[in-house]
């Protein structure tokens, strides 16, 4: 028991050091006319391979977040969908749901969660979706673009949408 507890602590310095540390990535953006940055390790990435027994359609998810441990308001992260075994390529994305990958690639979902207190408010986008999302510049496995869009309440809709401007990220596709 004692080990376990050990290498849970272990494990969360870990995560708070790997947050700490500026790996380059960002996504910044304005939130309803408001300035929001997050850099210097503050975002992180994931990329994974979806086969056609588990997700149905095959295709390879490049994701990247606000991580957990960083102190925001609002915790982005867009999940980029492209055929299977693809990098992203230069070009504007078709925005879709959580399940965007089904109506077509290359796309992207974008995903707002909110915490007040101890309540969460979740956004996101829907297929069909109006708003830009874009990759201007792919140099080796580095990624960045730009984005303007509104995302809605994912549930019960009845909170307005945010208003999402002048946003930039940058990022590295890695394999799993």
């Amino acid at each position: 028991m004692k080990k376990l507890k050990l290498l849970r602590i272990l494990l969360l310095l870990t995560t708070a050091l790997f947050a700490q540390r500026d790996n380059g990535f960002y996504l910044n953006y304005e939130l309803n006319g408001k300035a929001v940055e997050n850099n210097k390790g503050k975002v992180l990435t994931y990329t994974r391979q979806a086969n056609a027994e588990t997700d149905k359609v095959k295709h390879t998810k490049y994701s990247i977040f606000v991580s957990s441990s960083a102190e925001a308001d609002f915790k982005i992260s867009f999940l980029f969908y492209t055929k299977p075994d693809t990098k992203l390529e230069v070009g504007k994305l078709k925005i879709g749901s959580i399940l965007a990958y089904k109506k077509g690639l290359p796309s992207v979902h974008v995903k707002l969660d909110n915490k007040v207190d101890d309540k969460y408010t979740f956004y996101g986008t829907k297929d069909g979706q109006t708003g830009t999302v874009e990759i201007t510049k792919v140099e080796g496995d580095w990624v960045e673009g730009t984005f303007e869009l509104n995302v809605p309440e994912s549930y019960d809709g009845k909170k307005p949408a945010l208003k999402l401007t002048k946003g930039t990220f940058k990022f590295k596709m890695k394999a799993d």
